[in-house]
């Protein structure tokens, strides 16, 4: 085995386990009305998940006059580190009253430092607002709305948005998206929202190493070629 590939694959190898560093426990809560009622919590592999995968959740069901026919988070080890994603598809079947759905999805243990990103994009219809927001908690608990990273509203179809914040720098930390999505009283009913919404923490050093690793590649190999 020759020097550049032995470089190659250590290179890998250390990705690998910084990759495999930050898995961490995921949880998804249903709430509506302002949390008036909340499904019991949803953990990964847990009673209510109906994903057979390692790193998703998904809970298909109602609560009141709310039906999610598809929701799924999903973060470690599916995604990197410091990444969560959630994807819903929600109906209303209410007339004429101010109603709303709250989804929420978590990640603990998530320690990497730097600037964070939120993005949503999806579609309403029937009458309705949404607002995605993400924070972030140093005591590392779910659902945990300590610090905020950032908020996007909308009430016009088809939405989408981007914004972003700081993640902590040390210590570990969850992540926490919450989806809030409100059945406007002047709406006639069969209201229905669809969306994917992420948060991520890029973990800068893994890009890093793999840059060193293909600059060592590729030195080596003019090197080889001169000799």
């Amino acid at each position: 085995m020759t020097k550049t590939l032995k470089l190659l694959i250590v290179t890998v190898a250390i990705i690998a386990g910084v990759q495999g560093a930050y898995a961490a426990p995921i949880a998804m809560r249903i709430c509506i009305n302002n949390s008036a009622t909340c499904t019991a919590d949803i953990f990964d592999g847990g009673a209510g998940d109906s994903n057979p995968n390692n790193g998703m959740i998904t809970w298909i069901g109602g609560l009141g006059d709310w039906t999610l026919q598809v929701n799924t988070g999903t973060g470690a080890p599916v995604l990197g580190p410091a990444t969560i994603d959630l994807n819903f598809n929600a109906t209303n079947t209410a007339v004429g009253s101010t109603q709303s759905l709250e989804i929420y999805f978590s990640q603990t243990g998530n320690n990497v430092p730097g600037a964070s990103s939120m993005t949503i994009g999806g579609t309403m219809a029937g009458g309705q607002s949404i607002t995605y927001t993400a924070y972030t908690d140093l005591a590392d608990n779910f659902f945990a709305t300590t610090n905020i990273i950032g908020t996007l509203s909308f009430v016009s179809s088809p939405f989408s948005g981007a914004t972003g914040g700081n993640a902590p720098t040390d210590a570990s930390y969850s992540l926490t998206q919450k989806v809030v999505i409100t059945q406007l009283t002047a709406s006639n009913g069969k209201a229905q929202a669809t969306g994917d919404a992420t948060l991520s923490v890029p973990e800068p050093s893994s890009i890093l190493l793999l840059g060193t690793g293909l600059t060592a590649f590729g030195i080596r190999r003019r090197a080889t070629r001169n000799r």
